[in-house]
């Protein structure tokens, strides 16, 4: 018989050891063994109250089983057909059952490329020689602090980034901030020298070479942008056009800009490395959802008719079909390195193929 895992009180049959016991003794000592009370548990030492809780547990049936007439099932109410959720598993089931959640599939065959399998690897093939190329760089100095560097904007200044990298007029309402400054300190077409280095001084670095449409994605740039800053910076690039591609208002788009800011967020997902965070993944699989959605609402010119246009819901402002298939072009490129190389598809397969 196997030693009991507590101690026991010193006046208890148990306590004694035996030697040679068997079955029918073990039998036996348990028969005679009071059963375990808990009447008065306050003048109880913590050595016997669990020693009666393991004897209580010992003389437990292993198995228990519910009568046939049990009064608790007969008396349950019955399904409601008028029950409503509430609020918060109304949201869940929206949003399970919602089309903006999913990847939508190409529309026809002509949206995507020729001979879309190897269309696919040679786009991957050729991405992962960027990353490559961009490492060995990297190695090499290229972009470090012993060569010429640009002036970035804070981190968390989205307006400061997209300013950065897409233009002044990046939202439409843009102007120079070194020109409006300077007027503002001009007194019949003249300036003192002290009122304009005070203001040249009072304009951030970052602000005051920025091109017209912004910087291009130098290997030099966007080395220079550590891996956390390139997280960042992939954030506020791809909310930018997660909501140009949601845009419905065609007017007011920039197809210049647009296609900028796409090459830009080619870059940075060169330069992105393994294994990625949470936030990007999500960010990126938001992106993806975006692009999907945008490439299924496209409504391109049948191919014999190319000098013709039809352009009705298409999320771009230019009725040009060249310029609609090459924004095309971009996407699915877009859409095979997120949903392939990173793999944040789920169904990367139904991505390139058509329904």
């Amino acid at each position: 018989m196997s030693q009991p895992c507590l101690p026991i009180p010193r006046n208890h049959p148990n306590r004694k050891r035996r030697r040679h016991n068997s079955s029918k003794e073990d039998a036996a000592s348990n028969d005679s063994t009071p059963a375990a009370t808990f009447d008065n548990i306050e003048t109880m030492d913590a050595t016997e109250y669990l020693f009666r809780v393991v004897q209580q547990a010992k003389g437990l049936p292993e198995i228990f089983v519910a009568g046939e007439d049990n009064e608790n099932f007969k008396n349950a109410p019955a399904f409601d057909p008028d029950f409503v959720p509430i609020d918060g598993s109304a949201a869940s089931l929206s949003y399970l059952l919602s089309k903006r959640t999913q990847l939508l599939p190409p529309p026809s065959i002509h949206h995507l490329p020729q001979d879309c399998n190897r269309w696919m690897d040679k786009s991957i093939a050729n991405f992962e020689s960027l990353r490559r190329y961009l490492s060995t760089c990297k190695e090499e100095g290229i972009g470090g602090k012993k060569t010429k560097r640009l002036a970035f904007p804070a981190m968390k200044d989205q307006d400061g980034w997209l300013a950065f990298c897409l233009g002044r007029n990046w939202n439409g309402q843009g102007q120079s901030d070194v020109n409006d400054a300077t007027s503002s300190n001009m007194v019949d077409n003249e300036t003192t020298a002290s009122e304009s280095t005070a203001t040249e001084n009072s304009i951030p670095l970052w602000k005051r070479d920025i091109p017209e449409k912004g910087h291009d994605p130098w290997v030099r740039i966007v080395l220079q942008i550590d891996q956390v800053l390139l997280r960042r910076v992939l954030s506020h690039v791809g909310h930018f056009l997660c909501n140009d591609l949601d845009d419905e208002d065609d007017d007011k788009k920039d197809a210049a800009r647009h296609s900028h800011a796409l090459k830009w967020m080619y870059s940075l997902l060169a330069r992105l490395d393994f294994p990625i965070h949470r936030d990007d993944a999500s960010v990126l699989y938001q992106l993806l959802k975006a692009l999907t959605r945008a490439r299924s609402c496209l409504v391109l010119p049948p191919p014999a008719e190319t000098n013709t246009t039809n352009t009705t819901n298409t999320p771009s402002t230019s009725n040009n079909s060249e310029e609609l298939r090459t924004r095309l072009a971009q996407w699915n490129l877009l859409i095979v390195v997120i949903g392939v190389f990173f793999e944040q598809g789920g169904a990367a397969a139904n991505l390139m193929t058509c329904v």
